[in-house]
């Protein structure tokens, strides 16, 4: 009997530092501006833990970009992410197809599995606009 008993508390113990490790969710702000060339934009990641706001270090993930007016209508490349100035920091080219409302999906591979959506208003830039942040979204795998 207390074997089985033992086998339960390890089994619940488990259960509990599962759950706890999968409570805390990453987010992002994204911050994108025009290359110049056609509708490419030069977007800088600042992926953190939340509701802790502690910076992601050594995350591996891609970009992949959607308009949600127009779902799966668009072939953009995905935009692996790459270590940028500072801790949490990445930075990834977006090859856009046109301007408007972009769902940034990112699919993050490390230290973790998570996803992250960024809705981003990808309009007329002018001087100091950078696209307009929507809103987000999380999505686990």
């Amino acid at each position: 009997m207390r074997a089985m008993t033992s086998i339960a508390m390890a089994g619940l113990l488990t259960l509990a530092i599962t759950t706890t490790a999968h409570a805390q969710r990453m987010d992002a702000q994204i911050d994108c501006t025009p290359t110049g060339e056609a509708f490419d934009h030069h977007c800088m990641i600042h992926l953190m833990e939340v509701p802790d706001e502690v910076p992601v270090e050594d995350a591996e993930f891609v970009v992949r970009a959607d308009m949600p007016s127009m779902p799966m209508a668009h072939n953009v490349p995905p935009a692996p992410a790459a270590p940028g100035d500072g801790p949490g920091v990445y930075e990834a080219m977006l090859e856009l197809e046109m301007l408007g409302e972009w769902a940034l999906r990112l699919d993050i591979a490390a230290p973790r599995r998570d996803v992250v959506v960024v809705v981003k208003d990808f309009g007329d830039h002018e001087e100091g606009d950078h696209g307009n942040e929507h809103g987000h979204d999380h999505d686990h795998d």
